[in-house]
């Protein structure tokens, strides 16, 4: 007969599948979804080739964003963690309390990492957008235009608009999440060549104007996007977000 000691070590040795412990879901959710969603846009559905790319740009450029701004965020985050301990410890005495060499290090790493981010953000391409967020924005756009068969001959611009303070708190390495959800306006203008937009079904057309707008609105839900195309000669459509309805409204000329 065994013995209560000898469940135990069996129950012990009873092995989880990985994608039911915790690190697994995690895998599953950041890894794997966005390539099953793709999949399964692609292979499951009766959907246009325009929308197909509209909806792929959408979940991929999602998934980019995330994790380029990860490292910002967490680097900001601990600026504001300084800050605020500071501040209560401030708030607390009348007299400055000296710091402990563990917090006066903490402060020093948060300051260098916004200092950091402050530096990288000097360096964009101005003819992508009027800040790095932009011009970031949209060489995702045009990388996933390209990976994934999309429209050639096709140039893009962002102007993303938010209030002074947030601009320059995002211009001084400030936390890039807090700046995305402060936008209040994001502008996407496409150029691309007159015989490339001849060709493309008016359906397409529609298609991949109201994926860009439903990419813009994805990562900045605060927004108002709108999406300009023009063929080098004159604007050839229009597309923006319909507070009514909820969904992206296009219109071709």
């Amino acid at each position: 007969m065994s013995t209560k000691k000898e469940k135990k070590e069996d129950a012990k040795k009873v092995e989880v599948v990985w994608y039911k412990t915790w690190w697994g879901v995690l895998i599953v959710i950041f890894l794997i979804l966005p390539f099953f969603l793709i999949w399964q846009v692609w292979a499951k559905t009766n959907w246009s080739k325009g929308a197909k790319i509209g909806t792929t740009i959408a979940i991929a450029l999602f998934y980019i964003l995330f994790w380029s701004g990860a490292g910002s965020d967490t680097d900001s985050k601990k600026t504001k963690t300084a800050d605020s301990k500071t501040q209560i410890t401030q708030t607390a005495t009348p007299e400055p309390t000296p710091m402990s060499e563990e917090e006066k290090k903490k402060r020093e790493e948060a300051e260098q990492a916004r200092q950091k981010a402050a530096d990288e953000r000097k360096n964009f391409d101005d003819k992508k957008g009027n800040n790095a967020e932009a011009a970031s924005t949209a060489e995702g756009m045009l990388t996933i235009m390209k990976d994934i068969g999309g429209v050639e001959g096709v140039d893009m611009y962002v102007r993303l608009d938010a209030p002074t303070s947030a601009e320059e708190d995002y211009k001084n390495g400030g936390d890039l999440g807090e700046y995305r959800k402060k936008v209040t306006s994001s502008n996407l203008m496409v150029v691309i060549s007159s015989l490339t937009w001849t060709y493309t079904p008016e359906s397409t057309q529609k298609d991949l104007v109201a994926g860009w707008v439903n990419a813009l609105k994805t990562i900045y839900s605060e927004s108002f996007p709108h999406v300009t195309v023009n063929n080098g000669t004159r604007t050839v459509a229009e597309g923006s977000w319909s507070v009514w309805n909820g969904e992206a409204s296009v219109k071709l000329k």
